[in-house]
């Protein structure tokens, strides 16, 4: 099943500890999360990124501070391939 991901990264915390974030990358993924397909919040699963492009990928494996949103949680990612292939886990 295709689902959304919203991906960003901090690009700075501030003195009160408000982390600074650039502006969204919205991808999509196909993923089977089995009995929550439909709503929940897996603690991790794997799929595959659709059209990622070969920055895009550079940008998703090489930058410290990516954070990619699911159903409004944060996730990051665990592993990821360069043919898009990808582990994420539950980062709240």
């Amino acid at each position: 099943m295709e689902y959304d991901l919203a991906i960003t990264s901090v690009i700075y915390t501030d003195a009160q500890g408000y982390q600074h974030t650039s502006a969204l990358t919205a991808v999509k993924a196909e993923a089977d999360l089995g009995r929550l397909s439909k709503f929940g919040f897996p603690d991790s699963f794997s799929g595959k990124l659709i059209g990622m492009t070969p920055e895009q990928f550079l940008y998703f494996k090489l930058d410290s501070g990516i954070q990619v949103g699911f159903r409004g949680k944060r996730y990051k990612f665990d592993g990821l391939e360069k043919d898009g292939t990808f582990v994420l886990s539950k980062d709240w």
